[in-house]
């Protein structure tokens, strides 16, 4: 962690504390920070949940960061986002691509994902790319489904289903693969991962893919 991270997983940790006036000074520290430079906040925190080993700190620091990067309703685009620099833009969508592959928790690994979904919409709508998150879903569906791939197909399928409609175009291509790995999953006994495979396709389907592939999907026994 650089220099301003390993200053602020301090006050993360201090949001824990039971004394009331201690943990007030921490939330308002927080709050004074997000004044100042939310983008530069996003920067620290995404560092804090790749690198920082206090599970209560990197929750912390993934719940402010997904706040952070919300768009309003009236907007296409998170403001924050548009005025950052390529550099800072580039820093932070790696730290959160580097902790989605390290966190081998899988309520983590969802919040790291939604925070990845929610600023997908930016990137997209500013016409940038991420590249990286294309290539996480596309190996994740060709992982051999094991007890020990579970985790990861699961976190590729929740994260086709957070940006489907944001990287249409791209992932369309795909949707061959990502139908054998839906009917795999479904022959399978794993409740949850057909669970998320359901949410998926019913993304899929709420969008514009043409008769043909459309058709495809509809046929996937579920």
């Amino acid at each position: 962690m650089n220099a301003e991270s390993k200053m602020i997983e301090p006050i993360l940790k201090g949001l824990q504390i039971p004394n009331n006036e201690e943990r007030r000074k921490n939330e308002s520290q927080i709050i004074e920070l997000m004044k100042k430079n939310k983008i530069g906040l996003v920067l620290c925190f995404t560092q804090i949940i790749k690198e920082s080993s206090d599970s209560k700190a990197v929750l912390y620091a993934a719940v402010i960061s997904r706040k952070l990067l919300l768009i309003p309703e009236n907007k296409d685009v998170n403001q924050s986002w548009i005025s950052a620099s390529n550099e800072i833009k580039e820093e932070i969508k790696k730290n959160l691509m580097n902790a989605l592959i390290k966190c081998n928790e899988k309520f983590m690994k969802k919040k790291i994902i939604d925070i990845i979904g929610i600023l997908y919409q930016s990137v997209s709508k500013n016409e940038e790319k991420w590249e990286q998150v294309l290539q996480y879903i596309a190996e994740g569906f060709k992982l051999p489904l094991t007890p020990e791939n579970n985790l990861n197909i699961g976190s590729a399928v929740l994260l086709l289903s957070k940006i489907f409609r944001f990287a249409m175009k791209e992932l369309t291509p795909g949707i061959d693969v990502f139908i054998s790995g839906f009917e795999k999953y479904f022959q399978e006994g794993n409740i949850e991962l057909q669970t998320t495979s359901t949410e998926a396709i019913c993304e899929i389907l709420s969008e514009n893919l043409g008769k043909a592939n459309t058709k495809k999907i509809q046929r996937i026994s579920i």
